[in-house]
């Protein structure tokens, strides 16, 4: 059985992706809800995101490196609250699925993966505006995942104007894990 490797990023806005060999475009799909993205209400599909899991793994021994979250400060708590509720869902699927599982940290992924672009820097003293790391973030992902994919639409819908960062994020989470061979 061949091996594939699925990256999630794991938000209400995330997305998974699944990648087969170096050379393949990565298979995205937006994370599966119920409700509206931009409604505070949406929750994940769990029937769909386990019946995805279980078709992928009947055809291919899956590995799955999944982002663990992480609480910045200056984000309001039930925002908080539920990018870990969701984690904390995904993560059971996977396991209750028996399903090779690797939970990796934002930084480690992102220093192989950002590797040659351009640093992060920061004067002493000074105080970047809010957000602006992340945005710093959103951008390098999608820079490095055009550069490794330039056929691959990493765009939610045919409206968007950017690469969505939750299909970019998912995507080298895959190539990460499809690099070191985990």
């Amino acid at each position: 059985m061949n091996k594939i490797y699925c990256g999630i990023d794991p938000g209400i806005k995330g997305a998974i992706c699944f990648l087969l060999t170096e050379k393949e475009i990565p298979l995205i799909f937006p994370m599966p809800i119920i409700g509206k993205r931009i409604n505070k209400q949406a929750e994940l599909d769990i029937p769909e995101i386990i019946n995805l899991f279980k078709d992928w793994s009947s055809k291919y021994h899956l590995i799955v490196l999944i982002e663990e979250p992480i609480a910045f400060p200056g984000l309001n708590s039930a925002s908080i609250g539920k990018t870990f509720e969701g984690f904390g869902v995904l993560k059971g699927i996977i396991q209750t699925l028996e399903l090779k599982t690797i939970l990796i940290k934002p930084r480690l992924w992102q220093k192989i993966m950002y590797e040659g672009e351009p640093k992060f820097k920061q004067s002493k003293g000074e105080k970047p505006k809010p957000g602006f790391r992340k945005k710093f973030n959103k951008e390098t992902s999608a820079r490095v995942a055009k550069r490794l994919w330039p056929a691959c639409n990493f765009k939610r819908t045919s409206r968007c104007q950017k690469p969505d960062d939750g299909f970019t994020d998912a995507s080298l989470i895959s190539e990460y894990g499809r690099r070191l061979n985990l």
